[in-house]
């Protein structure tokens, strides 16, 4: 039934919102939801989302934001091309913190410096990485460049990361905060073997276990996967052995 609505769902290709395109809200969820328990091509409706995405990424400024004008939260966007996992695309620059980042928006819009799965070196590095995945499969010889760079990036935020000045809201939380990044380590560590990232895995699952006072105030008012208590210890349980199936949802595995 949702893919059908995938199919007929009046999608924007031009002067876009996060519902037109994005993971969180828009068709690339969608299609990664029906990803999970087998690929999603056994879905014949698919081919619409992967069509559409297709064509908005063809062509950058087909992904500029147009339809955030007056919008309460998003409106920091309007006339931008948005990065991020979450939300976007990426253009790199570094943090000072020395880390390998990308700028929340093109626009020039002063933003907090997140470094988390939504926004920010963790979430694209790991987009990079398994994009480089995809090409080096197809038989491109970029792929691997676009890994190793993937790699690089990831290493910068596992010597320079601290939750303290990157971590500007939810701190805990899979979307904006240590969870997310603990989830994207411990996916670098377990499939392209980068130890510096079982390192910072490790150090924010203990940050998380020790905080587990505050972690139940938050479940008190919040206990949602994307920025409540629900999505923490969920990632805590993965990243210690329980099933990673849920994972596909957030472009990781």
């Amino acid at each position: 039934m949702v893919a059908s609505l995938g199919a007929v769902r009046g999608w924007r290709r031009r002067a876009v919102g996060f519902v037109d395109y994005d993971l969180i809200s828009g068709p690339a969820g969608l299609l990664l939801a029906h990803s999970v328990g087998g690929p999603p091509g056994r879905h014949q409706h698919t081919a619409a989302l992967v069509a559409h995405l297709a064509d908005l990424g063809s062509q950058p400024d087909k992904l500029r934001i147009g339809a955030h004008e007056g919008h309460p939260l998003a409106s920091w966007t309007q006339g931008g091309i948005v990065t991020g996992l979450a939300h976007g695309v990426a253009g790199v620059v570094t943090d000072r913190k020395g880390i390998a980042t990308w700028p929340r928006c093109d626009t020039g819009t002063d933003c907090p410096p997140r470094q988390a799965w939504c926004y920010g070196n963790p979430g694209v590095s790991w987009a990079l990485w398994t994009a480089g995945q995809a090409m080096a499969r197809a038989g491109l010889s970029a792929g691997q460049a676009l890994c190793d760079t993937a790699v690089a990036a990831f290493r910068t935020l596992c010597d320079g990361f601290d939750p303290g000045f990157h971590l500007d809201v939810h701190p805990f939380s899979v979307c904006h905060g240590a969870a997310g990044v603990m989830l994207v380590a411990d996916a670098f560590a377990r499939h392209a073997a980068v130890p510096q990232a079982a390192v910072l895995r490790d150090r924010l699952a203990e940050w998380l276990w020790s905080d587990l006072d505050d972690l139940r105030r938050l479940a008190e008012s919040d206990m949602s996967l994307l920025t409540g208590a629900c999505g923490v210890l969920a990632a805590l349980l993965t990243v210690n052995g329980a099933n990673r199936d849920w994972l596909r949802c957030l472009a990781l595995s």
